[in-house]
Protein backbone atom coordinates (compact mmCIF):
# COMPACT_ATOMS: atom_id res chain seq x y z
CA UNK A 1 0.00 0.00 0.00
CA UNK A 2 0.98 3.62 -0.34
CA UNK A 3 2.34 5.08 2.89
CA UNK A 4 -0.47 7.68 2.87
CA UNK A 5 -3.07 4.87 2.81
CA UNK A 6 -1.44 3.24 5.83
CA UNK A 7 -1.31 6.52 7.72
CA UNK A 8 -5.00 7.08 7.07
CA UNK A 9 -5.74 3.60 8.47
CA UNK A 10 -3.74 4.34 11.60
CA UNK A 11 -0.78 1.97 11.30
CA UNK A 12 1.36 2.03 14.43
CA UNK A 13 4.16 0.08 16.05
CA UNK A 14 3.60 -2.85 18.38
CA UNK A 15 6.56 -2.27 20.64
CA UNK A 16 8.61 -5.23 21.88
CA UNK A 17 8.65 -6.23 25.52
CA UNK A 18 10.71 -3.76 27.62
CA UNK A 19 14.41 -4.46 27.13
CA UNK A 20 13.89 -6.22 23.78
CA UNK A 21 14.55 -4.76 20.35
CA UNK A 22 12.69 -7.08 17.93
CA UNK A 23 8.93 -7.72 17.70
CA UNK A 24 7.07 -10.10 15.36
CA UNK A 25 3.26 -10.20 15.00
CA UNK A 26 1.98 -13.65 14.00
CA UNK A 27 -1.82 -13.64 14.42
CA UNK A 28 -4.70 -11.25 15.16
CA UNK A 29 -8.27 -11.93 16.24
CA UNK A 30 -11.45 -9.96 15.54
CA UNK A 31 -11.00 -8.04 18.79
CA UNK A 32 -7.64 -6.63 17.68
CA UNK A 33 -5.55 -8.77 20.06
CA UNK A 34 -2.23 -9.68 18.45
CA UNK A 35 0.15 -12.48 19.41
CA UNK A 36 3.75 -12.90 18.39
CA UNK A 37 7.30 -12.80 19.65
CA UNK A 38 9.69 -10.38 21.27
CA UNK A 39 13.45 -10.67 21.52
CA UNK A 40 16.73 -9.28 20.28
CA UNK A 41 18.66 -9.49 17.02
CA UNK A 42 20.90 -12.32 18.27
CA UNK A 43 18.15 -14.67 19.50
CA UNK A 44 15.24 -14.08 17.10
CA UNK A 45 14.69 -15.49 13.59
CA UNK A 46 12.36 -13.49 11.36
CA UNK A 47 9.45 -15.01 9.40
CA UNK A 48 8.68 -17.20 7.56
CA UNK A 49 10.57 -19.40 10.08
CA UNK A 50 9.77 -17.11 12.99
CA UNK A 51 11.03 -18.06 16.41
CA UNK A 52 12.33 -16.17 19.38
CA UNK A 53 12.63 -16.25 23.16
CA UNK A 54 9.51 -14.46 24.36
CA UNK A 55 5.86 -15.22 23.56
CA UNK A 56 3.79 -12.04 23.85
CA UNK A 57 0.28 -10.67 23.54
CA UNK A 58 -0.41 -7.10 22.45
CA UNK A 59 -3.71 -5.58 23.59
CA UNK A 60 -4.97 -2.12 24.52
CA UNK A 61 -1.55 -0.61 23.90
CA UNK A 62 0.22 -3.00 26.28
CA UNK A 63 2.56 -5.94 25.63
CA UNK A 64 2.16 -8.97 27.91
CA UNK A 65 4.74 -11.73 28.42
CA UNK A 66 2.91 -15.08 28.20
CA UNK A 67 5.74 -16.97 29.90
CA UNK A 68 7.16 -20.32 28.80
CA UNK A 69 7.22 -24.01 29.70
CA UNK A 70 10.64 -23.87 31.32
CA UNK A 71 13.00 -22.84 28.53
CA UNK A 72 13.89 -19.17 28.09
CA UNK A 73 15.89 -19.55 24.83
CA UNK A 74 17.70 -16.29 25.55
CA UNK A 75 20.68 -17.55 23.55
CA UNK A 76 18.54 -19.28 20.94
CA UNK A 77 17.40 -22.92 20.97
CA UNK A 78 18.33 -25.50 18.34
CA UNK A 79 18.48 -29.29 18.09
CA UNK A 80 19.81 -31.59 15.40
CA UNK A 81 16.41 -33.23 14.89
CA UNK A 82 14.11 -30.23 15.23
CA UNK A 83 16.23 -27.29 14.09
CA UNK A 84 15.77 -23.85 15.61
CA UNK A 85 12.81 -23.24 17.91
CA UNK A 86 11.65 -20.89 20.63
CA UNK A 87 8.54 -19.70 22.48
CA UNK A 88 6.03 -19.01 19.75
CA UNK A 89 2.30 -18.17 19.95
CA UNK A 90 0.76 -19.06 16.59
CA UNK A 91 -2.96 -18.34 17.04
CA UNK A 92 -5.41 -16.42 19.23
CA UNK A 93 -9.14 -17.11 19.13
CA UNK A 94 -11.84 -14.47 19.42
CA UNK A 95 -12.26 -15.56 23.05
CA UNK A 96 -8.59 -14.91 23.78
CA UNK A 97 -7.36 -18.51 23.77
CA UNK A 98 -3.70 -18.45 22.69
CA UNK A 99 -1.96 -21.58 21.38
CA UNK A 100 1.51 -22.27 20.03
CA UNK A 101 4.73 -23.99 21.05
CA UNK A 102 7.06 -23.42 23.97
CA UNK A 103 10.47 -24.75 24.99
CA UNK A 104 10.78 -27.15 27.91
CA UNK A 105 13.40 -26.93 30.65
CA UNK A 106 16.78 -28.06 29.31
CA UNK A 107 15.93 -26.41 25.96
CA UNK A 108 16.16 -29.62 23.93
CA UNK A 109 12.55 -29.86 22.79
CA UNK A 110 9.18 -28.05 22.79
CA UNK A 111 5.53 -28.79 23.47
CA UNK A 112 2.24 -27.34 22.35
CA UNK A 113 0.76 -24.86 24.82
CA UNK A 114 -2.45 -22.99 25.53
CA UNK A 115 -2.86 -19.74 27.46
CA UNK A 116 -5.88 -17.83 28.69
CA UNK A 117 -6.21 -14.71 30.79
CA UNK A 118 -8.19 -16.72 33.34
CA UNK A 119 -5.27 -19.08 34.03
CA UNK A 120 -2.60 -16.42 33.47
CA UNK A 121 0.03 -19.01 32.56
CA UNK A 122 0.89 -21.51 29.86
CA UNK A 123 -0.58 -25.01 30.00
CA UNK A 124 1.58 -27.82 28.59
CA UNK A 125 -0.62 -29.76 26.14
CA UNK A 126 1.90 -32.59 25.81
CA UNK A 127 2.34 -34.78 22.73
CA UNK A 128 0.72 -37.78 21.14
CA UNK A 129 1.92 -40.66 23.37
CA UNK A 130 5.44 -41.72 22.43
CA UNK A 131 6.35 -38.51 20.60
CA UNK A 132 9.12 -36.04 21.39
CA UNK A 133 7.74 -32.60 20.51
CA UNK A 134 4.53 -30.86 19.47
CA UNK A 135 3.14 -27.53 18.27
CA UNK A 136 -0.40 -26.15 18.45
CA UNK A 137 -1.35 -24.21 15.34
CA UNK A 138 -5.08 -23.51 15.57
CA UNK A 139 -8.08 -23.63 17.91
CA UNK A 140 -11.79 -22.90 17.90
CA UNK A 141 -14.00 -21.14 20.42
CA UNK A 142 -14.99 -24.50 21.95
CA UNK A 143 -11.38 -24.92 23.07
CA UNK A 144 -10.50 -27.70 20.63
CA UNK A 145 -6.87 -27.40 19.52
CA UNK A 146 -5.09 -28.78 16.44
CA UNK A 147 -1.48 -29.00 15.35
CA UNK A 148 1.32 -31.50 14.89
CA UNK A 149 3.21 -33.93 17.09
CA UNK A 150 6.74 -35.07 16.16
CA UNK A 151 8.87 -38.12 16.91
CA UNK A 152 12.59 -37.99 17.68
CA UNK A 153 13.37 -37.88 13.94
CA UNK A 154 11.14 -34.86 13.41
CA UNK A 155 8.43 -36.83 11.56
CA UNK A 156 5.02 -35.17 12.15
CA UNK A 157 1.49 -36.45 12.57
CA UNK A 158 -1.60 -34.31 12.99
CA UNK A 159 -3.30 -34.04 16.36
CA UNK A 160 -6.65 -32.96 17.73
CA UNK A 161 -6.82 -32.07 21.43
CA UNK A 162 -10.35 -32.35 22.79
CA UNK A 163 -11.58 -32.56 26.39
CA UNK A 164 -8.01 -32.53 27.65
CA UNK A 165 -6.92 -35.51 25.52
CA UNK A 166 -4.29 -35.40 22.75
CA UNK A 167 -5.49 -37.59 19.85
CA UNK A 168 -3.66 -38.73 16.72
CA UNK A 169 -6.05 -37.43 14.06
CA UNK A 170 -5.29 -40.44 11.87
CA UNK A 171 -6.94 -42.74 14.42
CA UNK A 172 -10.23 -40.90 13.82
CA UNK A 173 -10.10 -41.23 10.01
CA UNK A 174 -11.72 -44.11 8.12
CA UNK A 175 -9.50 -47.12 7.48
CA UNK A 176 -9.57 -46.42 3.73
CA UNK A 177 -8.71 -42.74 4.11
CA UNK A 178 -6.80 -41.41 1.05
CA UNK A 179 -4.59 -39.19 3.26
CA UNK A 180 -2.25 -39.74 6.19
CA UNK A 181 -2.61 -36.45 8.09
CA UNK A 182 0.73 -34.82 8.93
CA UNK A 183 -0.34 -31.33 10.03
CA UNK A 184 -3.73 -30.08 11.25
CA UNK A 185 -3.70 -26.36 10.54
CA UNK A 186 -7.18 -24.98 11.31
CA UNK A 187 -10.37 -26.07 13.09
CA UNK A 188 -13.66 -24.20 12.78
CA UNK A 189 -16.64 -23.86 15.10
CA UNK A 190 -18.28 -27.05 13.79
CA UNK A 191 -15.12 -29.13 14.25
CA UNK A 192 -14.06 -29.31 10.60
CA UNK A 193 -10.27 -29.56 10.33
CA UNK A 194 -8.09 -28.44 7.43
CA UNK A 195 -4.45 -29.33 6.95
CA UNK A 196 -2.15 -31.38 4.77
CA UNK A 197 -0.75 -34.87 4.58
CA UNK A 198 0.49 -37.52 2.17
CA UNK A 199 -1.29 -40.09 0.03
CA UNK A 200 -0.22 -43.68 -0.63
CA UNK A 201 2.28 -42.50 -3.25
CA UNK A 202 3.93 -40.03 -0.89
CA UNK A 203 2.47 -36.97 -2.61
CA UNK A 204 1.48 -34.01 -0.45
CA UNK A 205 -2.20 -33.06 -0.51
CA UNK A 206 -4.51 -30.75 1.41
CA UNK A 207 -7.33 -32.37 3.39
CA UNK A 208 -10.62 -31.44 4.99
CA UNK A 209 -11.72 -33.70 7.86
CA UNK A 210 -15.41 -33.46 8.71
CA UNK A 211 -16.76 -34.92 11.98
CA UNK A 212 -19.16 -37.85 11.65
CA UNK A 213 -22.72 -37.24 12.94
Amino acid sequence: RRSSDLEERGIHKLRPFPGDSVGIGLWINDGGQVVGQSGSCNNTILPPLANGPRAVLWENGAVIDLGNLGGACLNGCKSAALGAFGNTPLYISNRGLVVGLSTLAGEQTFHAFSWTRETGKMQDLGTIPGDYASAAIGANDRGEVVGLSLDTNGTPRAFLRRNGVMIDLNTLLPANSPIHALVAQFINATGEIAGFGVNGSGQTHAFLATPCP
